[in-house]
C-alpha cells in the first residue's frame, strides 16, 4: 500500500487521473485500488462517476480471480450498499457477488452427488435454499428493469438516451440470465439430492428458470430452435445441462443430450459424454448407460458415475463401469477415489478378484510404506503376493498385466521372497513400463537373494548384462563400485568408473578408486600410449574440479600427473589440444600461488592472458599482453595474446572498453595477419569503432579489404556511413542506394539505408527526392519504426519543412 500511496501522490500531484492511467496501462489491482480511494474521498457526482467505475472493475475482478472471491466481496459489500438500488453497476455487481457466493455451493452438491461415501447434506440444502432465494429476488428486480429499460428506449427519441437504455438493458438481461441460470441449478440440486420439500414444483420451476435462459421466456424451446451463434456460450451448455438432469429425474426421454455436444468451450463438449450417461442414470436407464459409456472420456468421469450408480441405482450396470474402467487402464482412478468400493458387488468373479487383489495391496502399502522389509509385516505382504499372482489377467490390458506383476514383486520384496520378486519384475517389464529401471529391481532382487543364500552364479551375469544395456543407469554406479572392490584391475573398469556423471553421490568415491587403478596399470606397463594420456586427461580434469586440490598432498599428485602428461604429449600435434588445456590450467594455478610449478615461459604467460579473460579481469589481460608485446613484440605468444583480446572484444560488442580494445589492440592484430576471411571480419569490426569521430581512419581500415568483403551488405553501410560523415553526399547518396538493394523492403537495413540516401539529398538540396524517399518509408516501412530509424526519420521531416 504504501508503493501505491507514493504512486498516487505522483500522479495527483501532477494533475493525472491514476485509474485512468491505470486503466490504459493494464494495471488492474492499482486501477481498483484508485477507485477504491477515489469513491471513499469524493462527494457529489464525483463520488457517484467513482462508485459507478469502481463496481464495473470489481465485477471483472471477479470473473477473472474467482479464487479471490472473499477478498473481493469485502471490498463490494460496503459499495453495493453505497449504490443507488437503480444504479446498473449495483445490479452487476449482485449478481458476481451471488455467482461467487453459489459456486462453493454447487460444487459442494456436484461432489455430494457423485460421492462415495455418506455426505452429510443438510448444509448444502440451507446453502442451495439460501442460494435461490437470493437468485430470485435478483431474477424479478434484472427483468423488471429490463422490460423498463426496454419499453423506455422505444419511447425515446434521443439517440443518447437510447444508447444509455440499452447499456443499462444490456446489464439487466446478463444479471436476469445468470440469476436464473443459479436458482435453476439450486432447484436442480435440491432435487438430485433428496432435499426438495416438493421435489414436483422445484423440478417445474427449475426447468422455467432454465428456459429464461435458453429462450427469454418461461417456456423451454426445442433444442433445435437455439441458434449456432449460441454455440460457443457456456451459459447455455449450462441451462442445457440442468434441463437434462431435470428431464431425466422426470423420466422424460433425451431430447438434449446431443446438444450437450455443440455448446460451450472445447472441455464443455468434452464432459458432455459423461453429462450425458450421467443422465441416463438419473433416468434409471440402464440400457442407456451401457451404449453411452464409450463416450464417457476421463477415467475420473467413470468413478463419479460408479459412485452415483452405488448410491442411487441403477446396481446393474455397476460391473459394466468397472469393466471399462479395467479396460481403459484406469484401475488407480478407481484405487485413489473408490477407497469404500466393495468388490463383492461384481458377479465376474475373475474381475472381483483383481479388484480386490488391488484394494487389498494399496491398503496395506498404506500401513507399511517403508521400502524395506519388515520382518512383522512380512506375512501379510506374503499373502499378498501369492494374492496379486493369482489373479486371471487373461484378456486384460498391458498395463493391468503390468501393474498387477509390479505389485506383487514389490509384494514379495516386502515378505523377503527375493527370488520371486526378481521373476514378478521380469513379468512386469513384459508388459510396459521403463524397462531400465524394472532391470535394476530385478538386480536388487538377486542381489538381495545372493546375500541370502542364493545362487552365486547368477549375480554376475545378470550385472554384466545390466551394465551392457543399461549403462547410464544410476544403479550402474552401484555395480561399478563393488566390482571395483573385489575385481582386478582392468582398462574397462577404469573407463566405466570414470564415465560415471559428477551429479552422482557415489561420484567422489569412484573418482579415487578410478585413479588408484589407472596409476597401477600405468606402472605395470598394462595401459598403452595414447590411452595413458586420454585417460590422464580424464584424471587430471577430475583432480581440477575437485576439493581435494586444496590439500598439499593432492597438489602434488595433480602437479606429478600433468608434467606426465606434457611428456607423454610431447611436440605431437595431435595432442595439442591436450597441451594447451593443461597449460592452461598450469596457469590458472600459479596465478593462485599454487606451489611446486615451473615456470614456462611467455607460454605460460599467454595462459595467463586467456585465464584473465575467462575470469573477467580485462584490466588484467590488457596489462598481460601489453607486457608480453613489450618483451618480444614479434613472438608468437604475444600476437595470440592480442588475437585472444580481440576474439574477446568480438563476442562482447557491448562492452564498455571493446572499442578501445578494437581500436589499440585491433590495429596491432591487422599488421601480423594476413589479407583473408579473418582479417576481413576483423576490419568490419574495429572500423565502426572509429565513427563518428574518425571517418577518415574508418575508411583506412576499410581500404583493405577484400573485393568480395567490401561488396558485403556490412560493409556497403560502413563506406555509406563514412561517405555522410565525410560530407561527400553524392558518393552517399549512391551508396545508401546500393546499400537499399542488398535488403528487403521493411527490414531494418532498408529502412536506414532509406533515412541515409534521405538525408544525402536534402543535404544536395533535392528536397523532393528527400520528401519522396521519407514517404516511401513511411508507406512501406514497418509500423512502427524502429525507433532510432523513426527519431531520424522525425529530425529530417523538421528540417524539411524549415523554409528555405
Amino acid at each position: 500500500m504504501n508503493v501505491l500511496s507514493l504512486i498516487a501522490i505522483v500522479f495527483l500531484t501532477q494533475g493525472s487521473d491514476l485509474s485512468a492511467y491505470a486503466e490504459r496501462a493494464g494495471l488492474p489491482e492499482i486501477e481498483r485500488w484508485a477507485l477504491a480511494e477515489a469513491w471513499k474521498e469524493s462527494t457529489g457526482r464525483e463520488r457517484e462517476r467513482a462508485a459507478n467505475r469502481f463496481a464495473g472493475v470489481l465485477a471483472n475482478a471477479f470473473l477473472t480471480h474467482p479464487e479471490r472471491a472473499a477478498e473481493f466481496r469485502t471490498e463490494a459489500e460496503p459499495l453495493i450498499e453505497a449504490l443507488p438500488s437503480s444504479s446498473p453497476a449495483r445490479l452487476r455487481l449482485e449478481i458476481e457477488l451471488l455467482a461467487a457466493q453459489a459456486l462453493p455451493v454447487e460444487q459442494s452438491a456436484s461432489s455430494a452427488l457423485c460421492s462415495f461415501e455418506p455426505v452429510e447434506v443438510d448444509q448444502i440444502a440451507i446453502a442451495l435454499t439460501d442460494v435461490l432465494d437470493q437468485s430470485e429476488k435478483l431474477f424479478q428486480r434484472a427483468n423488471a428493469r429490463f422490460e423498463s429499460a426496454a419499453n423506455r428506449s422505444l419511447r425515446t427519441n434521443s439517440e443518447e438516451k437510447r444508447t444509455r437504455l440499452s447499456e443499462s438493458g444490456g446489464i439487466s438481461e446478463n444479471a436476469r440470465t445468470r440469476s436464473a441460470l443459479l436458482a435453476g441449478w439450486a432447484r436442480t440440486f435440491r432435487v438430485l439430492l433428496g432435499v426438495s420439500e416438493d421435489p414436483a414444483m422445484d423440478q417445474a420451476e427449475g426447468l422455467k428458470a432454465f428456459a429464461w435462459v435458453l429462450a427469454g421466456e418461461p417456456s423451454l424451446p426445442l433444442p433445435s430452435d437455439l441458434p449456432e451463434a449460441w454455440y460457443p456460450r457456456r451459459y447455455v451448455s449450462f441451462a442445457i445441462h440442468g434441463v437434462l438432469l431435470l428431464e431425466s429425474h422426470a423420466g422424460l426421454p433425451d431430447r438434449w443430450g446431443r446438444a450437450l455436444e455443440q455448446f460451450g468451450n472445447a472441455e464443455d463438449r468434452r464432459q458432455s459424454g459423461f453429462r450425458r450417461v450421467l443422465a441416463r442414470a438419473i433416468a434409471n436407464d440402464p440400457l442407456a448407460i451401457r451404449e453411452g459409456l464409450p463416450d464417457v472420456v476421463e477415467h475420473q468421469e467413470l468413478v463419479m458415475l460408479l459412485a452415483y450408480l452405488l448410491r442411487a441405482g441403477p446396481e446393474s450396470v455397476v460391473e459394466d463401469v468397472v469393466e471399462s474402467l479395467v479396460d481403459r487402464e484406469g484401475l488407480d482412478a478407481l484405487l485413489g477415489y473408490a477407497t469404500s468400493f466393495d468388490p463383492d458387488l461384481l458377479n465376474n468373479r475373475d474381475l472381483a478378484a483383481l479388484i480386490t487383489a488391488h484394494f487389498a495391496f494399496s491398503n496395506q502399502l498404506t500401513r507399511d510404506g517403508d521400502p524395506e522389509p519388515n520382518p512383522n509385516s512380512a506375512p501379510a505382504w506374503s499373502a499378498l503376493c501369492d494374492q496379486l499372482l493369482a489373479v486371471n489377467l487373461r484378456n486384460r490390458p498391458g498395463a493391468i498385466k503390468h501393474d498387477t506383476y509390479a505389485r506383487a514383486a514389490w509384494s514379495a520384496w516386502k515378505s523377503e521372497r527375493f527370488f520371486d520378486s526378481a521373476q514378478a519384475w521380469s513379468k512386469a517389464a513384459e508388459f510396459g513400463g521403463n524397462s531400465a529401471d524394472l532391470a535394476s529391481r530385478r538386480l536388487q532382487a538377486f542381489m538381495k537373494w545372493k546375500e541370502a543364500g542364493g545362487d552365486p552364479v547368477t549375480l554376475p551375469t545378470e550385472s554384466a548384462l545390466f551394465l551392457q544395456n543399461y549403462p547410464d543407469h544410476p544403479f550402474a554406479v552401484e555395480i561399478l563400485l563393488q566390482q571395483s572392490g573385489h575385481q582386478p584391475a582392468s582398462l574397462d573398469l577404469v573407463e566405466s568408473l570414470l564415465a560415471i556423471p559428477a551429479d552422482s553421490s557415489r561420484f567422489l568415491e569412484a573418482q579415487a578408486r578410478a585413479e588408484f587403478m589407472m596409476f597401477g596399470l600405468a606402472k605395470s606397463g598394462d595401459m598403452a600410449f595414447e590411452t595413458h594420456i586420454d585417460l590422464a586427461l580424464e584424471l587430471h580434469r577430475l583432480w581440477l574440479d575437485s576439493p581435494e586440490i586444496m590439500t598439499p598432498e593432492r597438489i602434488r599428485v595433480g602437479l606429478a600427473r600433468a608434467r606426465r602428461l606434457l611428456e607423454s604429449a610431447g611436440d605431437l600435434l595431435a595432442f595439442s589440444p591436450v597441451r594447451r588445456e593443461v597449460l592452461a590450467d598450469l596457469s590458472d594455478l600459479r596465478a593462485r600461488g599454487m606451489v611446486g610449478i615451473s615456470d614456462l615461459g611467455a607460454e605460460l604467460d599467454y595462459r595467463a592472458v586467456e585465464n584473465a579473460i575467462a575470469s573477467g579481469d580485462l584490466a588484467s589481460a590488457r596489462a598481460l599482453a601489453t607486457e608480453l608485446f613489450v618483451n618480444d613484440p614479434e613472438g608468437r605468444w604475444s600476437r595470440a595474446a592480442n588475437i585472444r583480446l580481440v576474439q574477446w572484444a568480438s563476442e562482447n560488442p557491448t562492452e564498455q572498453v571493446t572499442p578501445d580494445v578494437l581500436r589499440t589492440v585491433g590495429l596491432q592484430v591487422l599488421g601480423v595477419l594476413p589479407k583473408d576471411a579473418t582479417s576481413d571480419q576483423l576490419r568490419l569490426l574495429i572500423a565502426p569503432c572509429f565513427l563518428p569521430d574518425q571517418p577518415n581512419q574508418a575508411s583506412e581500415v576499410l581500404a583493405e579489404l577484400r573485393p568480395e568483403c567490401s561488396r558485403s551488405a556490412s560493409a556497403l553501410v560502413l563506406f555509406a556511413r563514412i561517405a555522410s560523415l565525410q560530407s561527400d553526399h553524392q558518393i552517399a547518396a549512391q551508396r545508401w542506394a546500393n546499400v537499399r538493394s542488398k535488403f528487403s523492403v521493411g527490414s531494418e537495413g532498408w529502412c536506414q539505408s532509406m533515412v541515409g540516401e534521405a538525408t544525402a539529398q536534402l543535404r544536395l538540396g533535392l528536397v523532393d527526392q528527400a520528401t519522396r524517399l521519407l514517404a516511401q518509408l513511411r508507406g512501406l516501412g514497418p509500423n512502427p519504426l524502429p525507433e532510432r530509424i523513426a527519431s531520424e526519420v522525425v529530425e529530417l521531416e523538421h528540417e524539411l519543412l524549415k523554409p528555405s
